[in-house]
Order: structure tokens, then sequence, then C-alpha cells
């Protein structure tokens, strides 16, 4: 059973044909990057096209004809990506679990319809062409999700895992200077919106129908609307999310041959690994890959921080002997040097450079030693390692103030008890907009355009933005939510909006797939609807992760409130590289859409007075490890993509 990693169909609602002539350009715009055969058809009024999720069996993939059969019902399905529980799902269906994906889903869609993607679990983007109706349906699953790019114009409409198999049919590549500067302030609230003009995506959760009349949307699931988990008893919670992270990594493994892991020094992806483990013979190594700093940059020593995870790794690898850890440092690495890689095959911006370098290090180390499948700990934030620090103005609001006031004294925060229920529990509910005009009275608000953010202040597209931030209820100050329903809304949102098209340019580029466990649907909902008092007890965040994991991981891990630092070395990094980023600054001319929206003299300021790696106050660290490395990436994928428009 051959999965697909990436998908396209083009169609003419009216029945006109379209697209011989530009087809063969779309279907050569798949062949880039390391990946399977391509196939493609045209039949029934449309054109189909998908490559395998497989490593090339030679230097290029073959491209040859695709047998793509309509179902019962005359409705033909392609599907990129992967259903979990297979073998689950086709006993409800009373279906034989070797159909493909695509066949599995269009059962489901047979035996459910519209319903069909709430019963399923996975990670898909679906494209459902219904001949007799000159309807197309497009749908893609929650949280995780290949990315699925929409162009229509009047009848003609094409649906692709890439943009750049769209603007291969012909269609005008123009870059959105609004989009961009959305992203560069973390407002992702919009998922159906792309970097390109005319090109709209299908959101996370959601699916459309297209036919003569027009669009129909709907989403289908919410990170903010889940059910409610009430049991009679703690140990109920433990026994419930035992079950469901065992299933979530029992669901990842599926399919994988010696699976390895993304290992640091925290709760989640230690959780992930000691199940994994868990299940595997006793003689059978898992290899793990850890990111530590280079030991020269790391900043002064401060109580409360970790750098360098390896002493954890190394702890958890005591009481787990399979374990076989592997550690870099990405020292090799000059900034950016993929940023024009990951460009070209996902058509995206990377959303995080200053983590990028040791991160394309570890996916170059992996493949080299034969792994083709990660797991990570990416979402346990939002569910199942939630700090429950919403419990407090949600105890204020419901009126469970002895409880309330409990948790105020048992935290160890040392401020005063009236200071403390002011800002945990009362400030929250106060509107940004108010909680900022009160920090500014204070002479403790800092514009974000001052910090962490790399935008031009005095730019009329950046003053947009802005305007649409506060529109949306999105918040650039990053001040505390006031429900946890909001704050996984909020800490959910980029992964949404960007996790597929990033994981995508990854798997391309590097031949490795990153699986989450803890993104595991069910488990993210149960984690969802579980009430703020199992996270927070006893003055201790995180805390149903903390006594679930308690023999399982080392005792520091479990009992520790230190936060460890990603990156802790890239002071020194950008000392090191400084010239090299102001070279790729320079090449960004005035006038370009770039410059439009990106600060890039303050860029080149920030760069120019760095050197070392002291820390000189928290306002530093932001500017240099947000700040700048966002713009230079952004200012990068612009100038890619101006150049290869030019081209």
């Amino acid at each position: 059973m051959q999965r697909q990693l990436l998908i396209c169909a083009a169609f003419d609602l009216s029945g006109a044909s379209w697209p011989e002539r530009a087809w063969d350009r779309m279907v050569a715009s798949l062949k880039l990057g390391k990946a399977g055969d391509i196939r493609h058809c045209m039949q029934s009024g449309a054109a189909f096209a998908q490559r395998a999720d497989a490593l090339p069996g030679s230097d290029r993939p073959g491209i040859m004809p695709l047998e793509l059969e309509p179902d019962a019902d005359g409705i033909y399905t392609i599907l990129a990506g992967r259903l979990l529980e297979r073998r689950f799902l086709a006993d409800r269906l009373s279906a034989s679990p070797q159909l493909s994906d695509a066949e599995l889903y269009a059962a489901a869609f047979r035996c459910w319809g519209e319903r069909c993607d709430t019963e399923i679990v996975g990670e898909y983007a679906a494209v459902q062409w219904f001949p007799d109706r000159a309807n197309v349906r497009l749908a893609r699953s929650p949280l995780i999700a290949p990315p699925l790019y929409v162009w229509r114009n009047g009848s003609r409409l094409i649906a692709a895992s890439l943009p750049r198999t769209i603007f291969a049919s012909g269609v005008e590549l123009r870059l959105d200077p609004h989009r961009i500067a959305d992203v560069a302030l973390f407002n992702f609230g919009d998922g159906s919106r792309s970097y390109y003009r005319g090109l709209s995506r299908v959101p996370c959760g959601s699916r459309q129908h297209h036919d003569l009349a027009g669009e129909r949307s709907a989403q289908f699931w919410n990170i903010g609307r889940v059910t409610p988990q009430v049991f009679s008893g703690d140990q109920d919670y433990l026994d419930a999310l035992n079950g469901l992270l065992d299933r979530a990594v029992c669901a990842n493994i599926e399919g994988a041959v010696s699976p390895a892991l993304q290992l640091s020094g925290g709760l989640d992806s230690q959780a992930v690994a000691a199940s994994l483990i868990a299940r595997l013979p006793q003689d059978q190594r898992v290899r793990s890959y850890t990111a530590v700093p280079i030991a020269g940059w790391v900043p002064k020593a401060n109580p409360r921080l970790i750098y360098d995870e390896s002493a954890r790794v190394h702890a958890f690898a005591e009481m787990h002997p399979q374990l076989d850890p592997v550690f870099l440092t990405g020292e090799e690495a000059e900034f950016g040097a993929d940023i024009d890689a990951m460009a070209l095959l996902s058509g995206c911006p990377g959303f995080n450079e200053m983590n990028m370098h040791w991160l394309h290090g570890l996916y170059r180390k992996a493949a080299g030693d034969g792994k083709h499948v990660l797991l990570d700990g990416e979402f346990g934030d939002a569910a199942f390692s939630y700090d429950g620090m919403t419990g407090y103005p949600t105890w204020l609001k419901r009126g469970k103030w002895a409880h309330l006031l409990r948790e105020l004294n048992a935290s160890p925060d040392q401020r005063p008890l009236w200071r403390k229920a002011l800002s945990l529990a009362a400030m929250p509910h106060l509107p940004f907009t108010w909680r900022r005009r009160i920090d500014e009275l204070r002479g403790l608000s800092v514009s974000p355009l001052e910090t962490w953010c790399p935008l031009d202040p005095n730019s009329e597209i950046v003053r947009g933005a802005l305007a649409r931030a506060e529109a949306d209820g999105n918040d650039p100050w990053m001040y505390a939510p006031a429900s946890a329903a909001k704050a996984r809304v909020s800490m959910l949102a980029a992964a949404q909006s960007e996790g597929g098209e990033i994981a995508l340019g990854l798997r391309l580029l590097h031949g490795v797939e990153t699986r989450s466990p803890l993104a595991f649907r069910p488990l993210v909902e149960f984690c969802s609807g579980v009430p703020d008092e199992q996270y927070l007890r006893n003055g201790m965040p995180r805390s149903l992760a903390r006594r679930l994991l308690k023999g399982r991981i080392p005792d520091e891990i479990v009992e520790g409130r230190q936060n460890a630092i990603q990156s802790a070395d890239f002071l020194g990094r950008v000392a090191r590289d400084r010239g090299s980023m102001l070279r790729s600054l320079a090449r960004i001319g005035d006038g370009s859409l770039a410059d439009s929206v990106i600060d890039l003299p303050r860029i080149r300021q920030y760069l120019e007075m760095h050197e070392g790696t002291e820390v000189k106050g928290a306002d530093h660290w932001l500017r240099m490890t947000c700040a700048v490395p966002r713009g230079i990436a952004l200012a990068r994928f612009v100038q890619f993509v101006e150049g290869s428009n030019d081209g």
C-alpha cells in the first residue's frame, strides 16, 4: 500500500477541456526533492497527478500513467498524507485494510458523508471529484495536514500540494505583502490565506465544495470547541491519558522501519521516547538525536535556565539502555544555508530560522544513518503537558475563590498575594488593548516592532497588519489569555497555519518524515477537555504530565522548574556569521517588496552592534534571536521568489 506525498488536480467545471497544454509542466513541477515516482492521468473531465511518499530509486523519479478508478458512486478520490489506525478504520467500514488511504477515505465518505473527517484520524489533504455533478470537494485534517493550495478563476479550478504546480499552469506569481506582514506579527487566524495573491489554502480542519454556483466552505473542527472531560478521580485522568499516549505512539510507528527520535530534555519528547521504547522488543535499539550548543558560545550561567540538555538525555538513557543517543551542535552550518532550498521545495518561508541550523543538521544525520521517520514531542505544550496557568483567571471567573487562593499561595511567584491575584487572575480578563495602555502608563510596554518583530513601523502595509491584528483579537504583545481554550487556539495557530509546508519542505529536502504523536487528535481533544485543576496543582504547572511520567523519565525532569533554551549558542553563531548575514541583506534592493515591509536598516543595525555571546537584557535577546533571523528569513524568501519570478 503506497502513500502519496504530493497531489494535484485540475478541473473545468463547465465541462470544457483544460488544461492539456499546461499539464505536462504541472506534472513536471512535482519532480523536485526526494520522493518517489509521479503518476498522472486525465479522465472524466479532470486531470490528476500524485507523487509517491517514497525515496527515489534512482536519480530521477519516473513519470508514468495513473490508473485511477472511481468508487461505486462514481467519485474519484486522491489523498496526500496518511490515515492513522487504518485497521480499526477498515473494520468499522467492513473494508479491506489493504485498500490505499485514498480508497479508505472514499469508503468513509460513502459511509458517513460529510461527517467522515471527524470519524477518521489522520494527517491528510483530500480531493474528490463528482463528475456527474461537476462538483469538487476538498478537505484537510485538523492539527497536522499536508498543504492544499487552491486557485479558481470562473469555472477553472486547481487544487495542489505546492504553489509552484499552480504557477506552472500559467497563473501569474505575485507575492502578497499583507500576508507576509501578518505572519511576521504572528497573526495566523485566517488559515485560508497564502503568501501568493490569487491562491488560497484549505485551512486545517476544514472542507470546501466547488461547483459552477461558487464555493461553500465549512470548518468541521476547532481546538476551542471540545468536549469537557469530567472524571471522578485523579487516577481516572491518568489512566485515560496513559492509554491515549500509548495509542498515539502506536499509530505513529505504523509502517515505520526503525523509527528514531528527536529528543530533548523536556517532558514531551521524553514521554514519546519512553512510550516508544516500552512498545519495542527489548533487543531493539532506538536512535535519538539531540541538539546541543557549542560550549564556548553559551551565555553566562543562569540557575533558572538550561542551555545544554545533553545531561538530561544521558539520564534518560541510563533508565532506558535501549536508547542510542546522538548529539549535534550544527557548528558547521552557516546561518540561513537552507533558506533558498526550503523556499524552492515548499513555497513557504521558514518560521523559526533561529533553530533551523540544528534541525537541518539533525535531519541530515538521521538520513545518513538510514532513519527516515523521526518522532518528536511537538504540540505537547498545548495539550499533553499544558501548564494550566489559565486556571487562575478561570477560577476567578467561576467563583472558585478558595481554590484560587490556595493555588496563589502555593505559587513560587515571590510577589505579594494581592499582586499575584491581580496579575495572574484578574488582568487576563481585560482586553489586551487596555492591558497595553496600563503598561504604557507604568512605563513597561515595549512595542514588538522594537524587540522581536522585524517589521517596519513606518510602512503602510505594516500599519494595516497591526490594525488587522487588533480587529482579529490577535495580541502581538502576547499577554496571558483568560481561558485554556483561547490559549490553545493561540498556541496551535502557527503550527496549523505553517506546519504543513515546513514539514513538507524538510521531507522533500532530506527524505525524512516528521511524525508528532502528541498531535494525535483523540489525545489532543482529551487533553483540551481536562480542567485546569489537573494541570496546575500546588503551584506546580504541567502537573498532569509530571504525575504520569513519574518513574518513566528522570526525576530531575519530572520535578524540575528550569526552562530549557533552544539554540542557546545563537548569539555566538550570529557573531561568527554576521558578515554573511549583512551581505545577504545588502543584496536586497531598495524598493523591493521585502524593503517595503521589513525594517532592513534596523536589522542591519542590530547586526552591526552585536558581538560575542553576552545577553544584554531581554530586549537584546529578543532582537537577536527573533527579529534578526525572522527578518532575514522573510527577506530572503521574498528575494528568492522575486528572483524566480524574474527568471
